[in-house]
């Protein structure tokens, strides 16, 4: 099967701003590792609605601290040639310091079949609101990335996410890229329409003046009738 323009123009926008963003990547000083375990669930409301729900808990710094506790309901429609919207609401409770950051969001997401695999894209755009400040923070998430069925229980998923600031606040120092983060997953499907996932997740933060970070992460939990990889984040 061939793959048309209009299916391959973003991927091969993205993979261009991926070059460009690799050499800052490389140039991070700081290190990190942890653990984010993530579930999730999914119910249908009709033939195209569905309700959503994710609990993330994130341990950072060689798994020695307990980083945040991540809610997100959402609400999905699905239409015909693989295409989903999608919008919802975060809370992000930090553990240290001790405070809160609200966001909603919108989504448009695709799906393409080409042979064994499957072809993934979605653009994501938040409203972040963060505790003791008036300030709305907009951010632009732009991913892509592939899926394909490894025999009949297991399904493997690459992809790449890259997070743009488009204003500055008092807690975004200027518009520019934020974060990218590369994801490998493997997915093993268990009785009772469950998923269980494992990935790794390598993340850069670009701090706009101060050291940037360069992360690692295994990602790790279960999925109830949401049998997609690429829901994870």
């Amino acid at each position: 099967m061939s793959v048309s323009r209009t299916v391959l123009r973003p991927f091969l926008v993205s993979l261009a701003l991926a070059i460009v963003i690799l050499p800052r990547v490389s140039a991070a000083d700081d290190h990190h590792a942890g653990i984010w375990f993530v579930n999730q669930f999914r119910a249908p409301l009709g033939e195209r609605l569905s309700l959503h729900g994710m609990l993330q808990n994130r341990w950072n710094d060689e798994i020695g601290d307990y980083e945040r506790t991540v809610v997100r309901p959402w609400v999905s429609y699905s239409w015909p040639e693989g295409a989903h919207l999608a919008v919802g609401y975060d809370l992000h409770e930090f553990e240290s310091p001790d405070r809160h950051e609200h966001r909603a969001w919108q989504r448009i997401a695709y799906q393409h079949p080409v042979d064994h695999f499957t072809l993934l894209a979605h653009a994501w755009l938040e409203e972040r609101f963060f505790q003791n400040t008036d300030d709305i923070a907009l951010r632009l998430r732009l991913n892509w990335g592939a899926a394909t069925e490894l025999g009949r229980d297991f399904g493997l998923l690459l992809r790449n996410e890259i997070f743009f600031d488009l204003n500055g606040t008092s807690r975004i120092r200027n518009a520019g890229l934020g974060e990218n983060q590369l994801v490998l997953a493997l997915g093993r499907k268990l009785p009772g329409n469950l998923l269980f996932e494992v990935g790794y997740l390598q993340q850069y933060v670009d701090r706009r003046g101060g050291d940037d970070l360069y992360n690692h992460f295994v990602m790790t939990g279960f999925s109830w009738r949401a049998p997609q990889l690429a829901d994870w984040l």
